[in-house]
């Protein structure tokens, strides 16, 4: 995947939830994402792939496979997309100056 390709929706899991081991990849997964993976403070795509891939030695072999490698990657993606929408609507909300702070048009 092109790092300037856009995701406008969170990519599907590739391992679904007819496997017969969804629950249990689904638990393991958590737990790393939980226990180690913590994006909350990471701003860029290049810093969570980094994150992402300091943590391979830990992670599960089916973790560390390519399709799950690619669905992360897209994950990832969409989570910086969405971000940086987020952060220019909070800054265009804080830079309405005009009337209810509703429309920039509204002058009452």
């Amino acid at each position: 995947m092109c790092p300037n390709e856009y995701i406008n929706e969170m990519p599907d899991c590739p391992f679904s939830d007819n496997n017969l081991y969804y629950e249990e990849k689904h638990n393991e997964y958590d737990y790393i994402d939980n226990t180690y993976f913590n994006i909350n403070n990471k701003t860029t795509y290049d810093e969570i792939v980094s994150l992402r891939d300091n943590l391979k030695s830990i992670r599960p072999k089916w973790m560390n496979t390519e399709e799950f490698i690619n669905y992360e990657n897209k994950r990832f993606k969409f989570y910086i997309e969405y971000l940086n929408i987020d952060n220019n609507f909070n800054n265009y909300n804080n830079l309405k100056t005009i009337g209810s702070k509703c429309c920039p048009l509204c002058r009452s």
